[in-house]
């Protein structure tokens, strides 16, 4: 029954991906405390718009290569536009860091929001990487 459950959990969920634009930029600009306090604020940042938008805290990773992604634990959609907006706002913000690195973006991009297959219960191990494919990148080679 616990089994079942946590597959029926799986398969409600939905993963988005968010990229912090110059990440290794910031890395290389700040020293290590103000880049974690960084991250930290962005994780801060993504969980409070998810959270006014969607009454469900998310489960956030930093999974590196500048990329958090949230484990949603139901898959109502949202508009990723107005995710995108309320994100770019809220990290308009996060001005504490401009006299660190004051020409570097903080800008996150938003992808889609990811589901399991219906047709397919393993695809939802491959949820998070479909996830980080999803975000449209400017270092993308």
């Amino acid at each position: 029954m616990v089994k079942y459950k946590a597959r029926q959990g799986v398969m409600n969920s939905a993963a988005l991906c968010f990229h912090l634009e110059n990440g290794l930029a910031l890395f290389d600009a700040l020293e290590r405390r103000a880049f974690v306090d960084l991250l930290s604020d962005v994780a801060d940042t993504v969980i409070d718009v998810i959270d006014v938008m969607r009454p469900m805290r998310p489960t956030l990773a930093y999974a590196g290569r500048d990329d958090f992604v949230a484990l949603l634990g139901e898959a109502r959609p949202v508009e990723g536009e107005v995710i995108s907006q309320a994100i770019d706002a809220a990290m308009a913000a996060l001005h504490h860091f401009a006299g660190h690195a004051p020409d570097l973006c903080r800008r996150l991009r938003v992808g889609e929001m990811i589901r399991p297959s219906r047709h397919d219960p393993c695809e939802g191990q491959d949820l998070l990487v479909r996830a980080r494919r999803s975000v449209p990148r400017l270092d993308a080679a």
